[in-house]
């Protein structure tokens, strides 16, 4: 009997080649399963997953939406040969596709060496954890990971860094402009764009942002061509942005107001020895955190432009943390 198999749920939306990016290092090992369950179309389990109604029938009717797809075949046909088996569901996978409790509850009844792991890829007040917040509450999960250290702490769940695998063939890519910013655009991030764009242009700033407009933003269309703007329709592939972004000397991390986390961007900076422009005041704290490659700023008027144009040796020494294979490493550690 072999030891332990991983089955990782992923978010099989426009984001799915983002995530397999971040999974890379262990798409191929014969123990991980990377699964991707069709989207749920089902009207009855969306009934009965709302919160008023498990409320009332505490789940004694998931019975009527109980579901034998693919979860269920991968499955019957990893736990008889294996010790223990690991389901590990992304936050956003189980937006993409939810599951009532006890449709999971009865796969644990029928293998009792499942074990269901949670990992907030975003936080916990999101829309898009709303399905995995229900699933919590049910106590589904024998381990919850967050990449949030607040959620963490604030929630009793495990910190663990976003999950990152470096791409060989992106490594290579030579930058020949100086900044770099793709994002989705709201009306609050609108005034901050504005500055930015106006201070690049100012400083003769080699710039390049592509911007997905939810709404009009007609003050953005006057710094064309530095800026692109597209519909939500329009989405770039991620592989696409991490090529643009690495064909810049310095990629740009702006949050939303009243965020203060880490997006992608300060790991993969790090991983492909780019400079880093922030406003998260979290890059302080950052392992990786270089005063000389990376700069936080509170207000436009903070930022050092001569820091952004000016050429610079940059190496991180990245020592392969990020890797998703530490985190399985990690989730048998805690089941011994």
């Amino acid at each position: 009997m072999s030891t332990n198999h991983y089955i990782v749920m992923l978010d099989g939306s426009s984001y799915l080649p983002m995530y397999q990016q971040m999974l890379q290092d262990i798409a191929d090992r014969p123990d991980v399963t990377l699964l991707i369950e069709n989207a749920s179309t089902c009207g009855c389990k969306s009934f009965l997953m709302k919160n008023k109604v498990q409320a009332i029938t505490k789940g004694h009717l998931d019975f009527l939406a109980y579901e034998e797809r693919l979860l269920y075949d991968t499955l019957e046909q990893h736990c008889p040969p294996n010790k223990n088996v690991y389901v590990v569901f992304f936050n956003s996978a189980l937006w993409y596709h939810p599951y009532l409790a006890g449709t999971l509850k009865r796969y644990k009844k029928r293998w009792k060496n499942i074990k269901y792991i949670l990992f907030y890829l975003d936080v916990v007040d999101s829309g898009v954890s709303r399905a995995a917040h229900y699933l919590q509450k049910q106590h589904i999960f024998d381990l919850i990971y967050s990449y949030d250290l607040t959620d963490a702490q604030n929630f009793g769940f495990v910190y663990w860094n976003t999950l990152y695998s470096k791409n060989e063939q992106a490594s290579h890519i030579v930058a020949d402009t100086q900044l770099y910013f793709c994002c989705g655009v709201t009306k609050a991030r609108v005034p901050v764009l504005e500055k930015i764009l106006s201070q690049c242009r100012h400083n003769h700033i080699d710039c390049q942002m592509d911007l997905v407009c939810t709404e009009p933003a007609p003050s953005l269309e006057q710094y064309a061509p530095m800026v692109t703007l597209r519909q939500a329709d329009q989405l770039l592939p991620y592989p696409e942005v991490l090529q643009r972004q690495l064909h810049a000397q310095c990629i740009l991390e702006i949050l939303q107001p009243g965020r203060n986390n880490l997006t992608l961007r300060p790991y993969e900076a790090v991983v492909y020895n780019r400079k880093l422009l922030t406003n998260s005041k979290c890059i302080l704290e950052f392992p990786y955190y270089d005063p000389a490659c990376m700069q936080y700023f509170e207000s436009i008027e903070d930022i050092d432009w001569d820091w952004v144009k000016r050429p610079c040796s940059v190496d991180y020494h990245y020592q392969g943390n990020f890797s998703p294979a530490l985190l399985l490493e990690d989730i048998a550690r805690r089941f011994v």
